[in-house]
């Protein structure tokens, strides 16, 4: 991708036990995924790529990074008692 292409930035709250405690992001190419909804965002992003617009998913890429929490995580997240206090 260059600096000048498009995407979506999906962002989602995860839930583990009845709370949220997962933030996912993610980022698609509008050039592959032309439209996305809020409907489909929560659903399955996968199933909709494959089914809907049949495209083929070779490889998706994840990360998985465990920080401290910003003020968007205290916003989206239930926190309590998952957070230390330093």
């Amino acid at each position: 991708m260059s600096d000048s292409d498009q995407v979506w930035e999906v962002i989602r709250a995860r839930s583990f036990a009845g709370k949220y405690i997962i933030l996912d992001k993610d980022y698609l190419a509008k050039k592959y995924i032309s439209f996305i909804s809020r409907d489909i965002a929560e659903q399955s992003i996968y199933s909709y790529i494959e089914n809907e617009l049949g495209l083929v998913i070779s490889f998706a890429k994840k990360e998985i990074i465990v920080e401290e929490p910003t003020e968007e995580d205290r916003d989206l997240l239930d926190l309590e008692g998952f957070i230390t206090s330093s």
